[in-house]
């Protein structure tokens, strides 16, 4: 087989999957070609896995996590994300951002303490998985928020890092980071020391 995942020059540190496309980017993909996929991957050494709610509406988290079941947990590291939750709609349309034959969900925002905790519990209730590695901030930017960005900004400083940290501590995810489209927002969020590694 191709090593489509070789071993970076000078380290055996690797590329990861992104779980996007498992989710209906664009175009759907099949149940079963998403698990080829997903072992494919796994067969050529991709040990790094990302997803999150966003992408197909849960439909990624639900796809990798039964690709990822069979193998030992500590064997991967596995991220997701917060700061959206999915919400229950037999109305809701089939096509959404971009992904199209998606789950019946919308999505609302939400970086809230209780809103960070819920979604990380339903990601691992979706992924059939019992914790997280990584769980980034999803889009807290300008870009994403407009005039609302330095709102959602706070929250995320004051609600959304320190609910990470407690999740830490439960051992239901590890470090927390964050999926921002703008540099200036991790640097405001470094200058607050309020988490460990």
């Amino acid at each position: 087989m191709t090593a489509f995942f070789p071993p970076c020059a000078g380290s055996q540190l690797r590329l990861g999957l992104g779980g996007a496309p498992l989710g209906n980017l664009f175009t759907a993909v099949s149940d079963d070609d998403a698990r080829a996929l997903v072992n494919a991957a796994w067969a050529s050494g991709c040990r790094t896995f990302d997803t999150a709610p966003h992408y197909g509406h849960g439909l990624s988290e639900r796809r990798l996590g039964d690709a990822l079941r069979r193998h030992p947990r500590d064997a991967f590291v596995l991220s997701s994300k917060v700061g959206r939750l999915l919400r229950p709609d037999a109305d809701a349309p089939r096509a959404q951002h971009g992904y199209v034959d998606i789950l019946p969900f919308n999505q609302a925002w939400d970086f809230s303490a209780a809103g960070t905790r819920r979604s990380v519990e339903d990601s691992l209730q979706r992924l059939g998985l019992p914790r997280l590695d990584v769980a980034y901030v999803h889009d807290p930017d300008a870009a994403t928020h407009g005039a609302k960005a330095p709102e959602v900004l706070r929250q995320v400083i004051g609600e959304t890092l320190p609910a990470l940290q407690q999740l830490k501590k439960k051992a239901w995810c590890a470090p927390s980071a964050w999926a921002p489209m703008m540099w200036l927002l991790c640097c405001r969020c470094c200058a607050k020391p309020i988490w460990t590694c």
